[in-house]
Parts: C-alpha cells; sequence; structure tokens
C-alpha cells in the first residue's frame, strides 16, 4: 500500500525544482548543487530568486 505524497506541503514557498542555470543578480553560471534560492517579498507577491553563492553570502 503506498501513501500519497504531499509534496507540496513540505515547504510553505513552492520553490524551483529545476534552476535555470544562471544567477538573477551577477548572470553567472550555477545549477542544483550550487545555487542558491532566496523568497523576495514584492509588492506583487513572493518571487524565487536564484542566487550563486558569492552573491547569497557575499564576496571574500
Amino acid at each position: 500500500m503506498q501513501s500519497p505524497t504531499t509534496e507540496s506541503s513540505a515547504s510553505p514557498h513552492p520553490l524551483h525544482d529545476d534552476v535555470d542555470g544562471r544567477c538573477d543578480f551577477c548572470g553567472c553560471a550555477v545549477n542544483r548543487e550550487t545555487a542558491v534560492q532566496r523568497v523576495e517579498r514584492r509588492d506583487e507577491g513572493p518571487e524565487v530568486v536564484v542566487l550563486c553563492a558569492d552573491c547569497a553570502f557575499g564576496h571574500d
């Protein structure tokens, strides 16, 4: 007997499962392992942005 999966309830925000491969700020290439996803609050509603580690956590 299989239990139904409840992926939508696993996280409060619907994050992208597949990253488009570019940082939204600097444009460098990212993949699922190196991308950082954040939910930005906008007037028109929350928006998921994809960042590289440098943009997300600051440059060394």
